[in-house]
């Protein structure tokens, strides 16, 4: 499963556990940080890349995670085969106070240690929100990390508060390909989710994320 478009997913609620679990001496722990935001609903996934013509090393992953402006040029793909674009901008800024856009940086030829960055997406029924993007390496991956730092609306309904929103994502190069391990969790009160079904939401928009992703370590 892991192989498809989709990968392996698994949707779960706060007093649920995941079907995924790392081996502890992996190092790699991304659900701790995703259960700090207090989420009421979670989705993991697990999906592998494959290689292309060549193979994908970790500053390959690292360039492919700074296209931000990319992003909106990621589609979904509805059933009938058309392209839906959900974005329609993606651009990183200059900090969290000032939000003049800023360009993607020219391709790194080394990995730094860390790395945080602001970024403002313009969506269809979302409106504008702003996130603030962390990437940490490890020994053998990268965790890529994303939280709202404003609330988030859905058709002006305020949905998700600042801080209540958070996908983060393990990739590392493997023999097949690329994995990537994606834990996303998000806070809904009870009467909002009774009304507003985010669950396809959210799913489309981790979907387009995997694409944007794809699409960046195959170019």
């Amino acid at each position: 499963m892991i192989f498809y478009r989709g990968g392996l997913r698994n949707y779960f609620e706060k007093d649920e556990l995941p079907i995924l679990s790392p081996n502890p001496d992996s190092g790699i722990d991304i659900l701790s940080g995703v259960m700090m935001k207090r989420p009421s609903h979670l989705v993991e996934v697990l999906v592998v890349v494959p290689h292309g013509k060549t193979e994908i090393e970790l500053l390959d992953i690292y360039n492919a995670l700074g296209r931000i402006e990319k992003i909106k040029e990621s589609p979904l793909y509805l059933a009938d085969g058309r392209e839906y674009y959900i974005f329609s901008e993606t651009n990183r800024i200059t900090s969290r106070r000032d939000r003049r856009p800023i360009p993607d940086p020219p391709p790194s030829d080394m990995l730094p240690p860390s790395e945080t960055m602001y970024l403002s997406f313009t969506e269809v029924h979302l409106g504008n929100f702003i996130l603030r993007g962390d990437i940490i390496m490890s020994l053998y991956g990268i965790t890529y990390s994303i939280t709202n730092i404003t609330d988030i609306r859905y058709f002006l309904l305020p949905v998700m508060r600042a801080e209540r929103f958070t996908i983060a994502l393990y990739l590392e190069p493997v023999k097949e390909g690329v994995l990537i391990y994606c834990m996303s969790g998000y806070y809904i009160p009870g009467f909002i989710a009774s009304r507003v079904n985010l669950t396809v939401n959210v799913h489309n928009r981790i979907t387009l994320l995997l694409n944007w992703i794809t699409s960046g370590l195959r170019k």
